[in-house]
């Protein structure tokens, strides 16, 4: 009796420590999923490999500051060694981000449809140039070096159109505005001869009418709806690398089959109402459509939808990043979990 008095004190004991080794794994499991959480849900992806100057700058400066490669005099503006201490060396998160890269690995596992998403391929869905050209009248040189020659009073005169800007901007580069898309496909919907104009719901809405097109079997129709998308021809283009363009967009259009796999395959329920692509000012895609899908009928005409651009955009990225937070951190395993921590903990040791 008092043998066995023992070996049940004894399994007692080790049932107690593995009660212990339970609960402290889960905490682990949800320390993990709550510093994720709590690191992604505002993380703006050009803060990777950048100062705590830059990311600690407010959202209107840090965008410019971010946009100055795109100006050849900006020294006159910013003094070469600020520009170092505020930018460090972050870089496009479309093409260089680790920690984007390896989110994309995790919430694609579709490897019919990724084979098409060359690693350091992705897309930023809603852009800012186009309508703050709209907005202001001026080119992003001559906006960045607007706002670098008198920051207080740019957009000054319209307080509210600032605020608009300023909230898009400061969402402009988190998760849910990311997306990979097939390699080389990124840049011709930016184009200024681009039907769409960079617009992502006139994107959506070429989408869905190709997979409309391709239900009733129309070849011709198919091939004019990606053409809209990706099929303007850069300056260093050939006509045979726009074809290629086309049907590479094509084919990985084709491995989700139908419109609502590929709203929900690419976590774009945020952009849908009805089955529908979602305006992003009112009637957009209708004038566009009135319009016969001209460049000129994909841009705003007037403040009121820059502005509402801005603020409705910003809410459909908000959303689709907290979707895509949530999948990220409660579907998927605490080893990829673990992935993603040590690259945040890896760059974060790197800023100066």
């Amino acid at each position: 009796r008092n043998g066995i008095g023992f070996f049940h004190v004894l399994l007692c004991l080790a049932a107690q420590r593995k009660g212990m080794v339970i609960i402290m794994k889960y905490e682990d499991v949800e320390d993990n999923k709550n510093f994720l959480e709590n690191f992604l849900k505002n993380y703006d992806f050009s803060d990777e490999g950048a100062s705590y100057s830059y990311c600690n700058l407010e959202p209107i400066e840090r965008f410019f500051i971010y946009m100055t490669s795109v100006k050849r005099d900006w020294e006159k503006y910013i003094p070469q060694s600020d520009l170092n201490k505020k930018r460090g060396t972050n870089k496009d998160p479309d093409s260089h981000s680790e920690l984007l890269q390896k989110i994309y690995s995790i919430l694609w596992k579709i490897p019919e449809c990724m084979k098409y998403c060359l690693y350091i391929q992705g897309e930023t869905l809603n852009s800012v140039n186009t309508t703050l050209w709209k907005l202001t009248g001026r080119g992003i040189e001559n906006n960045i070096s607007k706002y670098f020659e008198d920051k207080d009073n740019f957009l000054s005169s319209r307080r509210d159109d600032k605020e608009q800007f300023k909230n898009f901007v400061g969402i402009y580069h988190t998760l849910g505005n990311f997306m990979p898309i097939p390699v080389g496909c990124n840049a011709p919907r930016g184009a200024k001869d681009s039907p769409v104009r960079d617009y992502w719901d006139l994107t959506l809405k070429c989408i869905k009418n190709y997979y409309d097109a391709r239900e009733t079997g129309n070849k011709d129709e198919c091939n004019w709806w990606v053409k809209k998308i990706v099929g303007t021809q850069l300056s260093s283009e050939t006509e045979n690398s726009v074809y290629e363009r086309i049907e590479r967009y094509k084919n990985w259009l084709n491995r989700f089959d139908r419109w609502e796999n590929f709203v929900k395959d690419n976590y774009l329920e945020a952009f849908v109402e009805n089955n529908e692509p979602i305006s992003l000012w009112s009637d957009h895609i209708s004038n566009w459509s009135n319009g016969r899908y001209t460049k000129e009928s994909a841009l705003p005409t007037g403040v009121e939808q820059c502005k509402d651009y801005f603020e409705n955009a910003a809410g459909c990225i908000k959303k689709r990043g907290e979707d895509m937070i949530e999948k990220l951190i409660y579907e998927t395993t605490d080893a990829d979990r673990k992935k993603l921590i040590k690259i945040i903990k890896e760059f974060e040791d790197k800023k100066k």
